[in-house]
């Protein structure tokens, strides 16, 4: 499973600070509870079951764009970053197409200059 980077990590702080009235304690401590659930987690399912039937499709597409910002947060993406999007933008309801279009919209907010993975969408 992917892990968070501390650079990432500090990014979707920065984010959620910037985009919700949330203070920097409440940033880390999400951080937090997501690292401990992330280490006892088997699979996306128990979490995006939840998510999903809690958002809107839009806020499930402004998720994935959220993922896409913490994957670019080192200026690339690898092909297990583009598996674990996939696999959870699937899990949400995400059409492939808006997720492909959420990555080239960050891609293009963050001017990140895209390469080709070993794994391409169809």
């Amino acid at each position: 499973m992917a892990r968070f980077t501390r650079r990432s990590a500090k990014k979707y702080a920065r984010w959620s600070r910037i985009t919700t009235s949330w203070t920097t304690h409440r940033s880390d401590a999400l951080i937090a509870a997501g690292e401990t659930a992330e280490s006892q987690a088997i699979d996306f399912f128990r979490f995006t079951s939840d998510i999903k039937r809690h958002f809107s499709e839009e806020q499930r597409i402004d998720l994935v764009g959220m993922l896409w910002e913490i994957v670019y947060a080192d200026g690339k993406r690898s092909e297990m970053e583009d598996h674990v999007i996939w696999r959870i933008a699937d899990l949400l309801g995400v059409s492939g197409r808006d997720r492909i279009i959420k990555r080239q919209e960050v891609a293009a907010k963050l001017d990140v200059v895209e390469e080709a993975t070993a794994h391409q969408e169809k």
